[in-house]
């Protein structure tokens, strides 16, 4: 799905089979959900002629499909070897659509449907948040020659007169901020424009963003997409077989003359299939044990180290802490298969996932009250011997250690945990990908929290 301002549009694909109901039904809801002034485009492959778009004009009321037609007005076939219209377009308001035509080219035994979408929005107001100024070092300087350039103004500081806990707050924002930008000037390095950025403990500001495309990042190796397209040409081509069907003669060629096919000297679609879905599972585990031990090794390679200007811990200041500390700035991400409701076509709670973000003290703060000896004797007091995370000697790389040795002694199983456990890591319940069955949890890795079915989450 792509949003362009208040226009919508989408991508789909329906499978041939009783499967693409639950697409449909998707696409029902989103077209349902679409006010009359909201442009929305639905562009695709849909295995069915035009007439299966009347749908969509029946639930909003109006709206039309759009194809490549000849001089008769007539669809024409979108497949090369086919004999029937199943790409085309629907859209709400269908002056939108124009000039829609084949391009000359081959799209697997696809002609590529092209068209122009007319809109008249030119100009879009989008705003970002304006970030504040980092305390850092430049990278050009060196740690002593940082160190010497700070010494300077710090040592001209004065302690503020007492007051209350925002002011004071806000009082050593502006001496950090002084002082950070005189030991920039006598390093000579380049001052932040304020256009860029705001000061430390300031008002939330925001500045006019201008539009962009970014690519988001591919987690999957080359090798893995290439047996996933390569097992889903297989598994279209035995659907068309499974319906009596002769599947395209260029999906054959392009099956049977597949490196991998070619190379292991494959000679069916149910040998291509049964290789590739264990070469498949075989490099994702492979791949799944190389990231464990690149995490276990920078665990063991960073440090969390308290701030040097956190001086008491939270309980020797009284419960004051500034406003800033405790406000959260909160989001909610669509879970996947989320499905509006009927009553007021909204998503309900169940299906979001809330995304907090909090003021970065906090951790520092964490940090140096976890170190204090009368916390550590008071954690050990009551913690399992299990428990990893926050405790002396039993940092989380431990638990990734743990993680990394179950994993590669059940061979394939993943290592799951309960979510309950906020920093520690349990590796007594397993989960296997081929029976989706969960094993019995072994109690001993946790026994302070109930288990209960239902929170363990994958690793």
């Amino acid at each position: 799905m792509l949003q362009l301002d208040h226009a919508i549009l989408i991508g789909a694909y329906l499978a041939p089979n009783s499967a693409a109901c639950d697409i449909a039904s998707t696409l029902d809801e989103w077209v349902g959900a679409t006010g009359e002034h909201t442009p929305l485009v639905i562009v695709g492959d849909f295995n069915e002629e035009p007439c299966f778009g009347e749908r969509w004009n029946h639930i909003s009321g109006f709206g039309g499909t759009c194809a490549v037609c000849n001089q008769n007005g007539v669809p024409q076939p979108t497949q090369w070897s086919g004999t029937r219209c199943i790409d085309w377009i629907w859209a709400s308001h269908l002056l939108t659509i124009d000039k829609v035509r084949f391009e000359d080219v081959w799209f697997s035994d696809h002609k590529p449907v092209c068209f122009s979408l007319q809109y008249s929005q030119s100009h879009v107001w989008s705003f970002k948040a304006v970030q504040t100024r980092k305390w850092t070092a430049p990278p050009n300087v060196s740690v002593q020659e940082w160190k010497n350039a700070l010494k300077t103004p710090w040592s001209e500081v004065t302690v503020p007169p007492v007051s209350n806990t925002n002011q004071e707050w806000s009082d050593f924002c502006h001496i950090a901020e002084r002082a950070h930008l005189s030991a920039l000037e006598t390093c000579g390095a380049t001052v932040p424009r304020p256009s860029r950025s705001r000061n430390k403990g300031s008002e939330f500001q925001v500045e006019a963003a201008n539009a962009r495309t970014f690519r988001i990042a591919q987690q999957a190796t080359f090798k893995e997409l290439r047996l996933r397209k390569l097992l889903g040409r297989i598994a279209e081509a035995q659907n068309q077989q499974s319906r009596d069907r002769q599947p395209p003669a260029i999906l054959i060629r392009r099956i049977f003359s597949h490196p991998f096919v070619v190379r292991e000297g494959l000679q069916s679609l149910g040998e291509a299939r049964e290789w590739a879905q264990q070469e498949l599972r075989s490099h994702v585990q492979s791949t799944q044990t190389e990231q464990l031990q690149a995490w276990r090794e920078r665990m063991r390679n960073s440090s969390a180290k308290p701030l040097g200007c956190v001086a008491q811990p939270p309980d020797a200041m009284g419960g004051q802490v500034p406003t800033v500390w405790k406000s959260i700035r909160q989001i909610l991400l669509q879970k996947p298969n989320a499905k509006l409701r009927d009553t007021d076509h909204a998503l309900p709670a169940k299906d979001l996932r809330p995304i907090a973000i909090q003021s970065v003290i906090w951790r520092a703060i964490a940090s140096a009250w976890t170190r204090r000896p009368q916390t550590r004797a008071w954690v050990t007091s009551w913690v399992h011997s299990s428990a990893c995370g926050g405790i002396q000697g039993k940092s989380v790389a431990h638990a990734v250690d743990r993680l990394l040795q179950d994993f590669e002694k059940r061979q394939g199983k993943v290592v799951v945990f309960q979510k309950r456990l906020p920093a520690a890591a349990s590796a007594g319940r397993h989960f296997d990908p081929s029976g989706r069955r969960h094993q019995p949890f072994d109690s001993s890795c946790s026994p302070h929290w109930p288990h209960r079915p239902g929170v363990a989450s994958k690793a």
